[in-house]
């Protein structure tokens, strides 16, 4: 008897729960995508994706060279010591600001925001489109500051979080 009331209890719940359960997947829904035109970036320094290489896919965070996909924000900061930062997410986030142009390297792009160097690239007229969620960004999986000066880069340091948060972050096993 009182597993027919447990039975008959769940079912009421279920009935009257899943007009909660409309309300979430509505919400997600509302979410609205955003597109922009970004424009390629030509390098004149040849071996600066092989230093990117070395100091950011060969970095000792959780090895990022074994990821097949993902997307840095990249920014350069003019000071005294100028620097470079990537962080990388799982998909574009446009964080707001100006985006000055972008660059595919191992199925990565690279999108970068405000001023580049005149000695490191170019902007040429060939653009594509981006698209990205509306609202909130999550966090980086990683941040990577990186030195550089007229050519020479050299590694200032990174955030790399924790094993387990990239796997659930990029839903690997």
């Amino acid at each position: 008897m009182k597993s027919k009331y447990a039975i008959l209890t769940s079912v009421i719940f279920t009935l009257l729960s899943a007009p909660l359960w409309g309300q979430v997947s509505n919400d997600e829904s509302k979410r609205e995508r955003g597109y922009m035109q970004v424009p390629e970036l030509v390098f004149k320094d040849s071996l600066f994706l092989q230093r990117i290489d070395s100091l950011v896919f060969n970095s000792i965070c959780f090895n990022l060279h074994k990821l097949d996909k993902g997307n840095f924000e990249v920014c350069y900061v003019d000071s005294e010591e100028p620097w470079l930062r990537f962080d990388l997410y799982p998909e574009f986030e446009f964080r707001g600001g100006t985006i000055t142009g972008y660059f595919e390297y191992k199925n990565f792009s690279f999108v970068w925001y405000g001023v580049i160097p005149d000695s490191l690239c170019e902007v040429s007229d060939r653009k594509r489109e981006f698209s990205y969620w509306k609202g909130e960004k999550g966090d980086s999986v990683i941040s990577v500051y990186l030195g550089y000066v007229e050519g020479s880069i050299k590694s200032m340091g990174m955030d790399c979080i924790d094993r387990d948060m990239k796997r659930s972050f990029y839903g690997e096993d």
